[in-house]
């Protein structure tokens, strides 16, 4: 039987060893009766003990001698433990032909093999490491591999070669492009970190483009299926790695050859010059048994520490003429004659990629591509949104803002100190793109969204989903007027930043944002959360400080976490078809978060002049309960709502009830006067200026229909008139048995 020896380990005199876990593991060897301790070794570094070994036999009743993997009774290892407590013991097979099998660590060419004994990570391990526990974890490993189990069914399969500490990160597309003869390869960037390790981002550019760094040729081989199993160790020259490849029938020789001879012009290439790379790629797919479907494609690349013009003189690809080399069309590598090729180095790299939009989605527990949508305002909180949905690769997004970046939007913004100045959608695009590598890309928009100019209109029409970030009123109401364009949702955090809420039309736009901003109103009138729910608002008029308008001192922290809430909302509401108004309160204190649901309604408008008036059917199913709740008498009471004179439009958002003053009989209603100055200051508190008197509402009593009579009318005459001093018109609305009818005031 032939042993490997630890040539840079010596005998332990009188066997004392210095460690702690060498003195356990020497005792829980002694009470083990399958273990022999044959010997102690040890090594210096500067004078002091560095690692400690010892070599033990051990033997396993578990499993069938003569096992198929080879498998012997016993074996022999060394137990190499590090002055380190914080490292493992190391486990390394001396048997020289012990087999190469799966779960082993890396070691090189030439010496023991090392054991991989634990699934979990190494801090995790040592916080209950024993000796004793080592031992039978030992014992367990051997047993379970020469019982062919210890590789569980739905564990993935294993990697063809060991880590190393290099990575090759290639373009999310580059399987798509790699075969694009109009792009070349260029390393653009190197990352050294501690410990030697090197990260190699590769960058594909036209060929008549900006050279950016170094010069590659890809060389890319598609090799056979390979059952997982014994992990490759890292060969150091293109011999080893030949021999590797050659036992699982897979030629690189000839592919490399084949590429170098595509990458070299009749002109040939001259002896001196830029330093051309040569990166060998390896893709392989790895199934877990013969004629099993592939579980995954391996990359792992070899870079060449040679010039290219070497290797193919090498391999028999260039011929050396005149300080050129040239195509050796009729070469060929014959081993006998030319070893040279065997000797050139080769280090290995890990191959990792930037991720394309559906691993960011595998990745993100995402199912859905996402729409085609745009995303109208991409300050503070529609800058995260996106920011979100890039990293999750959902939706393919057109940005729609005119504002540009200033230093205070760096308080709450995704932008960097670099891009102030620069404008908001051309910011977000680029840092999209930036995030993802280029799959992501996110087309600017630099427009006033209200403005519905062809570039705008013509966004809106091809999307499928328009998200409302704009932090305003003036996009939602104005697009409720405009047919022909994708589903509508808009989102807004109030001004303390304490609260978010959503808008979302139903997949057919049949209640539009302009109703469920009613509706949501009314909501926050009524409703006990609605109490201090705007709290923060910066006037008493929505022009220019809306419950919108977070141009507040706020701290990011709030935008994020609404951001993050509204972001996932946003992609489960638009799966859904009906419409939506939710309100998420948080209480900063404790992070706690209170979800209000609010039941959304139909809703139709009746023309008037120039003027549209809403109304939903929610307000109306309410009067006519107010209603009858008096019969046989008549009530009424204030017509809440508000003016938008841009659009065109008065909406009808609340009834109050009759005041306590009021005089009501079966033929009448006189409203009375009580509370309704106090109730009005209140509405306007509440939804920061927005709501307010727009008019009057009464009922009529049973068989009586919702017409004016000619009380009615002069009422409405004198309510026109005081109304007119503001500039405003003035409504009355009347309820019957079975209907609800809207008069505006005319002063003759």
């Amino acid at each position: 039987m032939s042993y490997f020896s630890l040539d840079n380990m010596e005998v332990l005199p009188h066997g004392q060893p210095s460690f702690n876990r060498t003195k356990g593991l020497i005792d829980a060897v002694s009470n083990n009766p399958d273990c022999q301790l044959l010997e102690i070794l040890f090594s210096t570094k500067d004078g002091q003990v560095e690692k400690e070994a010892l070599i033990v036999e051990v033997a396993c009743d578990g499993f069938p001698p003569g096992n198929r993997l080879g498998i012997q009774y016993p074996e022999r290892f060394a137990l190499v433990v590090d002055k380190n407590d914080r490292e493992l013991v190391d486990v390394l097979a001396l048997r020289t032909d012990f087999p190469a099998l799966p779960h082993m660590n890396s070691t090189p060419l030439g010496n023991p093999l090392s054991l991989c004994l634990y699934f979990g990570p190494k801090a995790t391990v040592l916080r209950t490491w024993t000796p004793q526990k080592f031992l039978r974890q030992l014992q367990w490993w051997l047993t379970s591999t020469a019982n062919e189990n210890l590789h569980a069914a739905d564990q993935p399969v294993e990697q063809l070669f060991f880590m190393t500490p290099y990575e090759l990160i290639l373009p999310w597309n580059f399987d798509e492009i790699s075969n694009d003869p109009r792009m070349a390869y260029q390393v653009s960037r190197v990352v050294e970190r501690s410990g030697g390790r090197l990260s190699l981002v590769l960058d594909a550019l036209p060929k008549d483009g900006q050279q950016l760094g170094m010069d590659i040729s890809i060389i890319t081989v598609d090799t056979l299926p390979v059952v997982h199993g014994a992990v490759e160790r890292l060969p150091s020259n293109l011999g080893e790695l030949a021999d590797q490849m050659a036992s699982k029938r897979i030629d690189v020789l000839s592919p490399l050859r084949q590429s170098l001879l595509e990458n070299i012009t009749a002109n040939g290439l001259a002896s001196k010059g830029q330093a051309l790379r040569v990166i060998l790629l390896l893709r392989t797919p790895i199934v877990r048994a013969a004629g099993n479907f592939q579980e995954r494609i391996e990359h792992k690349a070899f870079f060449f520490h040679a010039d290219r013009r070497e290797i193919g003189e090498a391999i028999g690809a260039y011929l050396f003429s005149g300080n050129k080399f040239y195509a050796d069309v009729l070469g060929h590598v014959d081993e006998s004659q030319n070893a040279g090729w065997r000797a050139k180095v080769v280090s290995a790299i890990e191959v990792l990629s930037f991720n394309s939009k559906s691993r960011l989605r595998i990745q993100s527990g995402v199912s859905s591509e996402g729409p085609k949508g745009v995303l109208v305002g991409v300050g503070s909180l529609g800058s995260a949104m996106l920011n979100i949905w890039t990293r999750c690769g959902w939706g393919e997004w057109s940005v729609i803002d005119n504002d540009h970046i200033k230093p205070h939007n760096l308080v709450r913004h995704t932008a960097f100190g670099a891009q102030v100045g620069e404008l908001k959608v051309k910011v977000v695009s680029q840092l999209c793109e930036a995030t993802t590598h280029g799959a992501a890309v996110v087309t600017p928009i630099n427009a006033d969204a209200t403005s519905l100019t062809q570039e705008v209109v013509a966004a809106l029409q091809k999307a499928q989903l328009v998200v409302d970030a704009s932090a305003s009123l003036d996009f939602p109401r104005a697009i409720s007027k405009v047919d022909q364009v994708g589903r509508h949702i808009s989102v807004f955090i109030t001004p303390d930043g304490n609260a978010a809420v959503i808008l979302a039309e139903d997949s057919e736009r049949l209640i539009r944002l302009l109703s469920l901003e009613a509706q949501y109103y009314r909501a926050v009138i009524n409703s006990g959360w609605g109490m201090n729910h705007l709290n923060g608002h910066l006037g008493t008029y929505w022009s220019g400080a809306s419950c919108r308008d977070i141009s507040m001192a706020l701290p990011y922290s709030r935008v994020l976490v609404h951001a993050a809430c509204l972001a996932e909302q946003v992609q489960q509401v638009s799966e859904l078809e009906g419409s939506f108004i939710r309100i998420w309160q948080r209480n900063p204190q404790t992070g706690a978060v209170e979800l209000h649901s609010v039941e959304t309604q139909a809703n139709r408008y009746i023309e008037h002049g120039v003027f549209r008036v809403f109304i939903d059917e929610g307000l109306e199913q309410k009067l006519w309960q107010m209603r009858s709740e008096k019969l046989p008498s008549e009530t009424g009471g204030v017509l809440l709502g508000y003016h938008d004179l841009t659009e065109k439009v008065i909406v009808i958002v609340d009834a109050c009830v009759a005041p306590e003053d009021s005089i009501s009989t079966e033929a009448s209603f006189q409203r009375g006067v009580v509370g309704v100055p106090e109730r009005l200051m209140e509405v306007a508190q509440l939804t920061a200026g927005v709501v307010g008197y727009i008019g009057e509402w009464h009922s009529h009593p049973p068989g009586c229909p919702a017409r004016l009579s000619n009380d009615d009318l002069a009422q409405l005459t004198e309510l026109a008139m005081g109304m007119r001093e503001d500039g405003l018109p003035a409504f009355s609305l009347i309820v019957s048995e079975s209907e609800v009818c809207v008069y505006q005031g005319v002063v003759l």
